[in-house]
């Protein structure tokens, strides 16, 4: 378990979680059945366990059980999210994939199974760092402003051009591209037709 909360240790890290997670947030509506793929330490499931119907996703046996004790009312599921999802298609109205894109290879396995466990006219939300954010990471992590084991974790960092391209292949479709943090991350929304 100890991992996955290293990846949100530094000094600036905290302040850059409850931005991202803040932002997210806003965009889900009450009542929704959320799927949280890469909660982690689940920072979303305090602020959506209330008003939705919320499960929470991690590889992680160790988090998903401490998960499972600090929510008891909401559902943690553990298995590897780059394989197939044991969840039937047309299950939720929102997939959340928050800071996890960067940290895997299996990007269009990862949105396949997204696109296929949402209801039509449902809603996918990622967040990522973008490239100059990822540099930026590098840098500050090396000096313990954020983490530097999310920094030896990330795989890659994309643009709006590469989820889009994703998205197309998943037959979704792109609704909102941004960035925020000052340009250090990005917030994509795509939509099920």
């Amino acid at each position: 378990m100890a991992t996955v909360y290293k990846q949100h240790i530094g000094l600036l890290s905290p302040i850059i979680d409850y931005i991202r997670i803040e932002k997210v947030n806003a965009l889900v509506a009450s009542g929704r059945r959320v799927l949280d793929v890469g909660c982690g330490p689940s920072f979303m499931a305090p602020r959506l366990g209330k008003r939705c119907n919320y499960t929470g996703v991690d590889w992680n046996p160790d988090i998903v059980a401490e998960n499972r004790r600090r929510f008891p009312d909401l559902r943690f599921e553990c298995f590897d999210a780059t394989q197939a999802w044991p969840f039937e298609g047309n299950s939720f109205d929102t997939v959340l994939i928050v800071g996890v894109l960067e940290h895997v290879t299996k990007r269009l396995e990862m949105l396949s199974e997204a696109a296929r466990v949402m209801v039509n006219g449902g809603q996918f939300i990622a967040t990522t760092p973008s490239r100059v954010g990822g540099v930026v990471h590098d840098v500050f992590s090396s000096i313990r402003l954020f983490s530097h084991h999310a920094a030896e974790d990330h795989k890659d960092f994309f643009n709006g051009a590469a989820m889009r391209q994703l998205a197309e292949q998943c037959h979704l479709i792109p609704e909102r591209i941004e960035y925020f943090e000052l340009g250090m991350n990005q917030l994509f929304v795509l939509r099920k037709p």
